[in-house]
């Protein structure tokens, strides 16, 4: 049943955003629904992407200018805090405005964020396209009958929170229209863009969420070249981030995109794709093999070779396969950026098998780029429901659910292994650092590759940091240490010498590196 119409409504759509990345989480809701025609008819829409830097009243001021009767926030770990700040500042200056959540964050929390905080009336769990527009069909008056009555919300009713029966996700994506393709003024594009081929996952790592809410389904493949193609011709895009879980789910479907790529990418936008290394097949690496254009980054997850870790983490793990599929995507990848993801501080792991593990492995594949992550206590998952059972003893409680402390490693050991970590991101990050090391390393036979990384990364920061912004500084730390490493194993001096050579002619020869704006896709979280 609708409500009765007696004037035109206003829903306005934002989302509180990370550097200039655009979500297209509001585009999606705005084309689904206004394929109906009675939104069409009864509703305006108004799409906002704010920086979360913003000052909350500045927030708060341009959302209330354009005179909404609702207004929507796509949540995440980054942007939830912020979001809830803006919306207590709606309610307070109209507080007859209806102020609906979704987004992942607000999803796995909905019944907590909905006791917690009044500035929030619905949630809406899970994908949100068909939810909406039935929410649309009632709003902004709607009776607690006609809201009981829609499948994947939850709401307050008086006082208590009232969820909904899970609604069905569409199966058939063809029946979402494209958001890149059919976007009025290009609202949905930004410099660093996002693009989906498909939806869900196929894995069900006990880490992550995201298979619980939908199964892998995919957009109709001409659609997903179409956009592409547009995309890659589009002055505003510096980089394109291909959202799925794993973009070789569908061997075929691979191939084509990245053809595509190849073939329209002029401007040699880098293009990165999230990539189980498990997935990777012989005629993957003939397409890589053949091809120098393209510009493409492949995010491959590695998180441990622990198997006693890799069961509790519900992870099907052929250390083989994958170190081998690995060395062959690295010998096809000549033009092409190979950056691996992993996660640390897991349950039951301590520094050294970290480093034995995991940073070891890792680094001996000689990726173009490290992403460490640190793991997360996700409110849906195994880990948050029991933590005990797995070791774990203390953990933040609001987003994003740091791990603090488990059995194995204190709040210090935690925290160390939190700044080695990002010590080793910032030394992946420069090209002189890989290179030089990848001589050295294989002239030290007392310590391993991880070894000899995670005592580079302890030593600069006892010695100030990695801060690669004060490059002379740092480079002196790297020199003076290989230096020691050199003495301690009486290495030749012709050793040391080429070492000091190759990190001399990589600073003046070797090209300009972008950051990983992206990353962090279900096999790295």
């Amino acid at each position: 049943m609708t409500r009765k119409k007696t004037r035109e409504y206003k829903a306005t759509l934002c989302c509180l955003e990370l550097d200039e990345v655009v979500t297209l989480s509001p585009h999606y809701l705005e084309k689904y629904a206004r394929q109906d025609e009675t939104v069409r008819k009864d509703w305006r829409f108004d799409i906002l992407h704010f920086s979360e830097c913003l000052e909350v009243d500045v927030l708060a001021d341009r959302i209330l200018e354009t005179k909404p009767d609702i207004v929507g926030f796509t949540t995440f770990l980054w942007n939830i805090d912020k979001t809830i700040q803006v919306s207590s500042r709606l309610k307070e200056k109209n507080e007859k405005l209806v102020v609906v959540w979704g987004g992942v964050e607000a999803t796995i929390q909905n019944e907590r964020y909905l006791e917690q905080y009044p500035c929030v009336d619905i949630i809406v769990i899970g994908e949100g396209e068909r939810i909406f527009l039935d929410l649309l069909r009632v709003l902004p008056s709607a009776s607690t009958a006609q809201l009981a009555a829609i499948k994947g919300i939850s709401f307050r009713d008086q006082n208590v929170v009232r969820r909904t029966p899970r609604a069905e996700v569409v199966k058939n994506l063809q029946e979402i229209p494209s958001v890149l393709l059919r976007s009025e003024g290009d609202e949905a594009i930004g410099p660093y863009q996002m693009i989906e081929t498909a939806r869900g996952c196929y894995a069900r790592c006990a880490f992550c969420v995201w298979h619980r809410y939908a199964p892998l389904r995919y957009f109709p493949l001409d659609q997903v070249v179409q956009e592409i193609k547009y995309l890659l011709a589009h002055p505003r895009v510096k980089d394109i981030y291909f959202g799925d879980s794993d973009i070789l789910a569908s061997k075929d479907r691979a191939l084509r995109v990245w053809e595509t790529v190849v073939k329209y990418n002029h401007r040699n936008i880098r293009c990165a794709f999230e990539v189980n290394p498990e997935n990777i097949e012989p005629e993957h690496l003939d397409f890589l093999k053949n091809t120098e254009k393209g510009h493409l980054e492949f995010q491959c997850a590695f998180q441990t070779t622990n198997p006693v870790i890799n069961k509790i983490l519900d992870r099907d793990f052929n250390e083989a396969k994958v170190k081998k599929n690995m060395m062959l995507l690295r010998d096809a990848c000549r033009t092409h950026r190979i950056v691996i993801d992993f996660t640390y501080a897991w349950p039951y792991q301590t520094l050294a098998t970290f480093i034995s593990d995991t940073l070891d492995p890792i680094m001996t594949l000689d990726p173009d780029y490290i992403v460490g992550l640190h793991f997360l206590v996700l409110p849906g998952t195994k880990f948050h429901d029991d933590p005990k059972k797995y070791g774990i003893i203390d953990y933040e409680k609001k987003a994003p659910y740091r791990i603090l402390e488990t059995e194995a490693m204190s709040r210090y050991d935690v925290d160390n292994m939190n700044t080695i970590c990002r010590c080793l991101n910032a030394i992946s990050s420069r090209h002189y650092v890989r290179k030089s090391l990848r001589y050295l390393i294989p002239h030290i036979k007392s310590k391993s590759c991880g070894e000899i990384y995670a005592e580079l990364a302890m030593y600069l920061i006892s010695h100030g940091g990695a801060d690669f912004s004060r490059e002379p500084f740092v480079r002196g730390h790297l020199m003076k240490y290989a230096e020691e490493l050199a003495l301690q194993n009486s290495l030749p001096g012709e050793v040391f010498k080429e070492f000091k050579r190759i990190v001399e002619w990589n600073l003046s020869h070797a090209p300009v590196e972008n950051p990983v704006r992206f990353g962090g896709g279900p096999f790295s979280r």
